[in-house]
């Protein structure tokens, strides 16, 4: 009799170790699977970049990247809907040199090269947004392979980051990056 309660019992236990499992695991996979639909409305972001490097010779690269708003993005975004302190804007883009590959809980590019003040553009009645920079001769020197958006022109809060192939700025060519962000519900 002792060994069939301890049978029961530890069937017990694992049955409930299952259930808090999938519990917790399947709404974290719906939620970080875009591809799944679910019935309830909501607001997503979206966000895209293009990199336009225009070498001395006049030959032109572009190279485009989708976003990944990390943790601190997500929660700068919740205080600009709600708090009464503002954070301030998102408006300056960082490229690196960084290979790491993008994590929810990244505060940094993993090896900055170069922050700048970009140009904001929003059209009335749409629901996008833009930060425009260009880094010019002499600047963001190096073999670039991640960019990141921020609210200051040091350290601040990251909007978002994404890594990339390559794009080799020499001290002579001229970077231009477009970050999109664009609002949907559904």
């Amino acid at each position: 009799m002792k060994g069939t309660m301890s049978k029961k019992l530890w069937s017990a236990i694992l049955a409930g170790v299952v259930v808090i499992a999938l519990a917790v695991t399947i709404p974290l996979y719906v939620l970080s699977s875009p591809n799944i639909a679910t019935n309830e409305p909501g607001l997503s972001i979206r966000g895209d970049a293009v990199m336009t490097l225009k070498h001395a010779d006049g030959s032109i690269e572009t190279h485009e990247f989708k976003n990944a708003i990390v943790l601190s993005g997500f929660e700068a975004i919740c205080h600009c809907v709600g708090n009464p302190t503002q954070p301030d804007n998102f408006d300056y883009i960082a490229v690196g040199t960084g290979t790491t590959a993008v994590a929810e809980g990244d505060t940094t590019l993993g090896s900055e090269l170069a922050r700048k003040l970009g140009t904001y553009a929003h059209t009335a009645a749409t629901k996008e947004w833009m930060i425009k920079v260009t880094f010019s001769p002499g600047e963001a020197i190096g073999a670039i392979t991640e960019s990141g958006v921020f609210n200051a022109a040091a350290a601040g809060t990251m909007l978002c980051r994404q890594t990339f192939a390559v794009v080799n700025k020499g001290a002579n060519d001229t970077l231009e990056i477009t970050w999109k962000f664009t609002l949907s519900q559904g």
